[in-house]
């Protein structure tokens, strides 16, 4: 479903109208919304809010934990899903207990648990943590107690939406819409919470944290626009969770927070500022067509009686420019991390994430490109490739956004729950393996449906089992990705009790040095990677107080 060119034209007046209000600071507006905005967090909620715990961290402590069991649900179903596509009687067994899901049921599920469940939380818990510190907030985040309170009715929602991917209407009604509305009330604390972080600042975010804000503005920007050019009618409609919480929110939310944990990550200035700004007035003009007709990642929430708006042939051929437009700013995010990573004079570490970033960002253009391919005749109005997309949104959803989320949890998770991971091996493991059986299995998914499609095209009788040998050894293989995730949920709670305790300085998310010590020419770039700024103390080698030691011969 694109948003027609009226509606586009709103959502990016609401956009820049926004960036233009907020950097140049709210005034006496401000001053009124500060302490109604911390009303509503603290005092609003009553007795709840002390339950919650409110030491710095908490919030995104919890949010990101949480998020690594989703994760975990989430690879169980897809795969339980990949498995029933060539064996309908897998689960066979479960039918007398009433539970008899069809594959593509199941992958609904499984996808509802990645996108929402791990993505979403690692992202608002990420955001909890890096936000502050890109706007120089003191103090942090205003209200730890809400930040870490409202994931539970986010985990809430994400369970309704879970089940409704199953049954949407169990009791007899449609629950879909009871889940996003709970996600809507935990999504609106969040979003107050952060703009109260960036109110406060007293330093500019730069680039990835303008673009990180507009991710949180640009689901309600969406709805104010749909419902002026659609009417409130789209409001009580399943359609709404491709509106909030969508594209935008989870593509410029993991672009903002990779390059922020590249950064940090390899010690590393942005490798081009250029490629920032391009990437976030790309991302915003572009891929808020990023809508497909068919709900594309959201298409197992979408009830058959739902409302769709009309789309004319002008708004798909402007929609399809964009889309084709929006390579730019994929490349612009590809190269800066990569450049970025490579900056620091090292080899990417796997520890510490930088790997799965350098990996999912040469990814990402390679799924660009075949989603664009693959969709471009459904976009016409052709379904031609229709059998292939869902395995093609796999891969979009298992190459890049859950493995960049992945990487992003990884840099933080040192900084945010002051303890390291118990087990630096068993990261190494699980980092080949889910690399290795998610790209290879579900390629070999991808040529199992290619094979189908041509068969079918040809319209002749294809008796050979080929396209099934391909369906069977691409979901034994994607198994191996069950694994990998087992081995990081393991590590990443593990971390939580048997994790070596952090010292302040290790975990700082700044790399100021008091002193650089020069043993051969360098450059200032280097120097300034390494954390060095103008008060640093430069020191040649010679001057150091090590003692000499006779040279042997």
């Amino acid at each position: 479903m694109f948003m027609d060119i009226q509606t586009l034209l709103i959502f990016w007046g609401v956009l820049i109208g926004f960036f233009i209000l907020s950097s140049r600071g709210l005034g006496v507006l401000g001053d009124v919304l500060r302490p109604t905005g911390l009303f509503l967090l603290e005092k609003a909620l009553g007795p709840a809010i002390d339950f919650a715990e409110g030491k710095p961290g908490s919030a995104a402590r919890a949010w990101i934990i949480v998020g690594t069991l989703w994760l975990f649900v989430s690879i169980c179903f897809t795969f339980l899903g990949v498995w029933v596509g060539h064996d309908p009687y897998a689960l066979i067994s479960l039918s007398g207990w009433g539970y008899s899901p069809s594959s593509s049921t199941l992958i609904s599920a499984g996808t509802v648990a990645g996108l929402y469940g791990f993505i979403g939380m690692v992202i608002i818990g990420s955001s909890f943590h890096v936000l502050p510190i890109l706007c120089g907030t003191p103090g942090g985040l205003p209200s730890e107690r809400n930040g870490t309170l409202v994931s539970t009715p986010w985990t809430v929602g994400v369970l309704i939406l879970f089940i409704a991917a199953h049954n949407p209407d169990p009791f007899g009604i449609d629950i879909t819409l009871a889940g996003v509305a709970v996600m809507a009330l935990a999504y609106g604390a969040v979003l107050v919470n952060l703009l109260l972080t960036l109110a406060n600042r007293t330093q500019s975010p730069k680039e990835p944290g303008w673009l990180l804000t507009l991710a949180y503005i640009a689901g309600p920007a969406s709805l104010i626009a749909s419902s002026i050019t659609n009417g409130p009618s789209l409001l009580a409609d399943p359609w709404l969770v491709t509106k909030l919480i969508a594209v935008p929110f989870f593509l410029w939310s993991i672009a903002a927070l990779s390059l922020y944990s590249a950064a940090m990550g390899s010690n590393s200035p942005l490798w081009s500022r250029t490629l920032s700004g391009t990437l976030l007035a790309g991302l915003i003009i572009t891929s808020s067509a990023y809508q497909s007709l068919d709900g594309g990642l959201f298409s197992g929430l979408i009830t058959q009686g739902s409302f769709v708006p009309d789309v004319s042939d002008s708004t798909r051929m402007f929609g399809t420019f964009l889309i084709a437009l929006s390579l730019a700013p994929m490349i612009a995010l590809s190269a800066n991390i990569i450049g970025t990573v490579r900056t620091g004079g090292k080899s990417p570490e796997i520890t510490n994430g930088m790997a799965i970033l350098v990996t999912s960002s040469m990814a990402l253009v390679i799924l660009w490109l075949l989603n664009y391919a693959f969709r471009s005749p459904s976009i016409a109005g052709l379904n031609t490739y229709e059998p292939l997309l869902e395995t093609i949104e796999l891969m979009t959803l298992w190459l890049f956004f859950i493995p960049m989320a992945m990487g992003i949890q990884l840099h933080l998770y040192p900084s945010i729950t002051k303890r390291s991971l118990p087990s630096p091996e068993r990261t190494r493991i699980g980092y080949w393996m889910f690399v290795t059986a998610t790209s290879a299995g579900l390629i070999c998914m991808l040529i199992s449906e290619s094979i189908n499609v041509s068969t079918s095209q040809l319209e002749v009788e294809f008796n050979s089992t080929l396209s099934e040998r391909f369906a069977v050894v691409g979901s034994v293989i994607f198994y191996g990705a069950v694994i990998a995730i087992i081995l990081h949920t393991v590590n990443v709670l593990r971390g939580l009790f048997h994790g070596k305790i952090q010292l302040e300085s290790s975990m700082s998310d700044t790399r100021k040095i008091e002193t650089f010590t020069i043993a051969e020419s360098i450059t200032i770039r280097s120097i300034l990677a390494a954390g060095a700024d103008v008060d640093t103390m430069l020191v040649p080698v010679s001057d150091t107080e090590i003692p000499g030691a006779p040279t042997e011969l």
